[in-house]
């Protein structure tokens, strides 16, 4: 039977996920369980790196550790955490305030599926993003699926989860971002923008798109040009497109 768990706690599984928590947010961890006589070196390495920080964790046998959690293919490793903090308006606002010098947003508007959304944050991560708003309403909530496909990333992103974008937009606008939204029907494409200011990337849900009022707020609204006549791209897989379209400009300039 599956351990009973506190509405205040997450399980996650796998290797990099534990590795990347107790690099950078060990203080979530609550408790580690590791298969026992386990003969693969990562998950020994795993352990002596647990000791050196001396965080709690037990050795289970391979059937005890699966009822633990609904997760068979876990690598011999779960891991207990408090649910993490997310900021808020108050803070986006303090942030645009503080560092003149972030330059690139992602905007997800009701992403509504837990490993899009994790996906999503994944990409952000890798291209450099400087901050993510999510909105409060509407959006997925993020629980395991989220962290899992994040693979780690969600722990190295500043993310704001706010009651309006529409408002975050317009501090965007007064700070001179620009702000371009993602929506197939475009007429313009993705690659005749320039992207050498300062950035605002909106993305919409995987059904619906950006929601009227928020793309009502965008500057830009570009779509992704496609050879084939497929109906749409995965929306994590268009955030990735898009953020390194973003890098590729701004590398295009310093080089």
């Amino acid at each position: 039977m599956m351990t009973n768990l506190s509405s205040n706690l997450l399980i996650l599984k796998g290797i990099n996920t534990l590795n990347t928590l107790i690099d950078i947010k060990k203080e979530l961890i609550t408790k580690v369980y590791l298969v026992e006589n386990s003969k693969n070196h990562r998950i020994k390495n795993i352990k002596k790196k647990l000791i050196e920080h001396d965080i709690n964790f037990e050795e289970l046998d391979r059937q005890s550790l699966n009822l633990k959690s609904s997760y068979e293919k876990n690598q011999g490793v779960l891991t207990f955490i408090k649910k993490q903090s997310f900021l808020g308006f108050k803070e986006f606002k303090y942030f645009l305030e503080r560092d003149s010098d972030n330059n690139l947003i992602l905007i997800l508007d009701s992403i509504t599926d837990p490993r899009n959304m994790g996906s999503c944050l994944r990409s952000a991560h890798a291209s450099g993003v400087d901050a993510v708003l999510i909105n409060q309403n509407g959006s997925a909530k993020i629980n395991e699926h989220v962290y899992e496909a994040s693979v780690g990333s969600i722990f190295n992103l500043k993310i704001f989860i706010v009651p309006n974008l529409t408002n975050c937009i317009n501090l965007l606008k007064n700070n001179n971002f620009w702000i371009t939204g993602l929506d197939l029907d475009s007429s313009q494409s993705l690659y005749e923008i320039d992207f050498n200011d300062k950035v605002a990337l909106v993305l919409g849900s995987e059904h619906e798109g950006i929601s009227k009022i928020v793309y009502s707020s965008c500057d830009y609204i570009a779509q992704i040009p496609m050879k084939t006549n497929i109906d749409s791209l995965n929306v994590s897989v268009a955030a990735g497109i898009a953020l390194f379209e973003i890098n590729r400009q701004r590398n295009k300039l310093t080089n």
